[in-house]
This record gives C-alpha cells, sequence and structure tokens, in this order.
C-alpha cells in the first residue's frame, strides 16, 4: 500500500455557497484501486463535505491522479450522539457516479463501512 495524500484541502462550491475544507487521505492499495477517504472538520467554516460531495470528488481528482470510477470513496462524517452531547465519527462507505450529460449533478450513496469493509481493502477498521 502507497499513501499518495495526507492532507487537508479546499473544495470549491459554485455559486454564492462557501468553499469549504476537508482532510483527505489518498492510499493506492495492493489490488490497485485508489482509496480516498475524506473527513469532515470541525474547522470547516464553509460547505459540510456530504452537501459537497460532488466538488470534493471533482476537487480529488484534479488535483491528485485519481479516477472518479473505480475509486473507493469513504467519507468519516460527524453526527451527534444518541443524546445529542457530542460529535462522534461514523465512517461511510460513498458510491458515487458522475452527472450525465442531461444531469445537473451525479448521483451519491451512502452506508456504513463495515468490518468486511474494511478488510476487503486492506486496511485496518478505523474509529
Amino acid at each position: 500500500m502507497e499513501e499518495i495524500a495526507n492532507e487537508w484541502m479546499i473544495f470549491r462550491m459554485p455559486n454564492s455557497a462557501q468553499d469549504g475544507i476537508c482532510a483527505v487521505e489518498i492510499l493506492h492499495v495492493d489490488d490497485g484501486r485508489h482509496v480516498v477517504i475524506v473527513e469532515e472538520l470541525d474547522e470547516n467554516p464553509g460547505q459540510s463535505v456530504s452537501n459537497g460531495w460532488e466538488h470534493v470528488v471533482r476537487t480529488v481528482h484534479e488535483k491528485y491522479p485519481v479516477p472518479v470510477a473505480d475509486t473507493v470513496w469513504i467519507e468519516h462524517e460527524r453526527e451527534p450522539d444518541s443524546y445529542g452531547a457530542k460529535l462522534i465519527g461514523v465512517w461511510q462507505l460513498v458510491t458515487f457516479r458522475p452527472a450525465r450529460a442531461d444531469e445537473v449533478q451525479g448521483k451519491a450513496n451512502w452506508r456504513k463501512m463495515t468490518t468486511d469493509d474494511w478488510q476487503e481493502l486492506g486496511l485496518n477498521p478505523r474509529e
């Protein structure tokens, strides 16, 4: 496994939405695929990663040698615990399809990562 990047990244938002900042880790795993792990930051002054997902993907694709297709996209989102008292991390596998010619934006679907998902990538589950 090779680490390609591990840094904070600004993702540009169109129109009047405020640009967002996230942490990005990009790995080239042993089976030849790329894994892009995007983390929401408490310090993010702008659009959330989830709400700006298409722009996050576009920025990663333009900045690094990472194809949009055949890349494993993972988001680390922070959400309130059951008491609303503190933020907990939720790791989600994101399937993403860029916009087609007749669409304004692409389609993303999120589901919680399982231990099997992490192992299939050759990575230890994250907390």
